[in-house]
This record gives structure tokens, sequence and C-alpha cells, in this order.
């Protein structure tokens, strides 16, 4: 069921002062509730200067060889071999190498995967957690369970190799074993108001994947101590769609996870996404899906488009993202 309370960071050193949206690269990856991971295995030879970005899919990696270090606003870490980075959804980050030759295993996940995810054994196992803590809170591995999660990091490198379907298995699979041998996120205290720009989105994306019902713009808002029209100037500068459309968006992906995941009925995967009923949901999934929810799970249709509008930035078709 996960260790105990993490405690600080291995290392921690002075934040960069230049946190500007145009240092970020938006990535988008091809992920979708039928496609809802991405591993992949990097490698550098050398050390590295800081490279920048941003994607809607939650991140997880693995440090396996070679030391590196993880940047995000107001906080940095460096990571050895069996260490562990997490990114939340559009949370810009960075990163560096500092020794090589570094490798790591980088795990792209589609955020509404964890969200449908329950087991009757971990029925109140909050998957997303580690994900939306706050960077500095987020867990690290303690130094005798290094050795074991580098050892679950080689066997997520090592998937790529396993014949379709059976590797999408394998690869879900040891994500939540990954998870579950986490230190548990420390428990969240009584928020205070965020300060800037950067803060005031991450709380508002937080907003939307802390619950299933639907979230007002105006509720958000007042959660980021901003008013509507200036969470939706931010948002929109940041992400590249209004807040209102992301987190339709995003119930509605859940929605759409559940129904080929599931046999639940439709109403009931309606209800538990927040809307208001079963019409409503088929007419806002049939102006995102194209088509009606039964249809949808009899033929698992494509995805609609991401949540983001703006143009996927890329380098010579990859992420900047180690």
């Amino acid at each position: 069921m996960g260790r105990p309370k993490s405690a600080a960071a291995s290392s921690v050193s002075e934040p960069s002062t230049d946190w500007d949206l145009q240092r970020f690269v938006q990535v988008q990856y091809p992920l979708s509730e039928t496609a809802p991971l991405r591993v992949a295995t990097k490698n550098h030879e050398a050390a590295s200067s800081e490279l920048f970005d941003m994607h809607y899919a939650l991140e997880l990696g693995i440090v396996l060889g070679g030391r590196m270090e993880r940047l995000y606003h107001r906080h940095r870490r460096t990571l050895g071999p069996g260490q562990v980075w997490l990114c939340g959804a559009w949370e810009p980050h960075g990163w560096r190498v500092t020794q090589g030759p570094c490798q790591a295993v980088v795990v792209s996940i589609f955020p509404p995967t964890l969200a449908n995810r329950t087991f009757p054994e971990l029925a109140s196992f909050d998957w997303q957690s580690p994900f939306v803590a706050p960077a500095a809170e987020r867990p690290d591995v303690p130094a005798e369970a290094r050795a074991a999660m580098r050892r679950l990091g080689r066997q997520l490198s090592e998937s790529a190799t396993a014949p379709v379907p059976q590797r999408f298995l394998l690869q879900r699979m040891l994500v939540y074993q990954l998870l579950l041998e986490l230190p548990r996120a420390a428990q969240p205290t009584t928020p205070t108001l965020p300060t800037d720009g950067w803060e005031r989105i991450n709380r508002a994306v937080e907003l939307v994947f802390r619950q299933r019902r639907y979230v007002s713009s105006s509720e958000a808002a007042r959660e980021c101590a901003l008013s509507h029209k200036a969470l939706n100037a931010l948002f929109g500068r940041a992400v590249g769609v209004s807040f209102a459309k992301f987190a339709l968006r995003y119930r509605l992906q859940g929605a759409a996870s559940r129904l080929l995941e599931t046999n639940d009925p439709v109403k009931a995967i309606a209800r538990d996404w927040g809307f208001v009923d079963a019409s409503h949901f088929h007419a806002s999934f049939r102006a995102s899906y194209g088509c009606s929810p039964a249809r949808y799970r009899e033929s698992g249709s494509q995805p609609p488009p991401a949540l983001s509008a703006g143009t996927a930035a890329r380098r010579n078709g990859e992420s900047t993202t180690l």
C-alpha cells in the first residue's frame, strides 16, 4: 500500500528565477482512451544544458544511471539511480543532465486513466495524488528502496520489446506497481491563495483533477484569486483553451475511458462524471467525439483533439522531455 511518508528531497538547490512562458515547448503526445501510456527510454552521454516543456500528459520518470536535475517552479531536485520524478498536467518543468552517461525511462500517462482506475483491494487509493501534490512535497524514494525501484524501471524499459497487446497491459501493471511502491504523498495542508500565474494554473488544473463533478470557471477563479476574465486569459495563454473547455474535455475523456473499460450503464457514467442528465451527456459527447456514447463503446472510436488548441511544438519529432 505504499511506504511511509517520504523524507525531504535528497538534494535541492536554488531554483532558476527566469520562469518565462516563452522558454517552454508545448508538446502533444498521441495519447487517448485506447492508447493511455507512452514509455520511452532516454540515453545521454554527457552533461546537458537546461531544457523546458509542458504537456497535458502526466509524467513519471525513473533514473536508471547517471545523475540529473529536475526543474520546477520554485523548486529543483537532483536525482540519481533509482529515484523518481513526477509532473502534473500542463505543469511547466525542465531538466538537465549533471553526470553522464545518464539513462532514464519516462512514462507519459493519459490523465483520465488514473482517475478511472479502481481495484476492490484499493478502493480509496488516490493514483493521481503524487502528480498533483506541490513539487516540493512529491515523494522521494528512500535510499534502501532505490535498487528495487531501479529494477522496476528496467522492466518498464524492456517492456518495449514485448509483443502487442501484452506490452500495453504489462506497462500498465508496472506503472501501478511503481505508484504503489512510492512513499505516500504528504496530505495537503490548508491551501493558501496562489500568488503567481503558474501557481494559479496548477491550482485550476488540480481542482479539475481532484473531482469528477462540474467545476465552473467562477469557482476556479475564486480558488485562484482571480476574476473570471483574468483566469480565462491566463489559462488561454498557457494551455491554449479556456478553463471551461479544458474542464469539460477532461470529464468527457474520463467518461469515454470508462465506456471502454467497463460495462457500466451510460446513465451511471454520465452521473459520475458530473453531467446533469443523460441527454446533456449525449449532446456534449457527440459534439466532441462525433458519435453517441453507445456507438463509441461499440467501436472504440478515435478520440477528439487534445486538451489544447495550441499548435504542438516539437523538435525533430521528439519532445525535449528527458
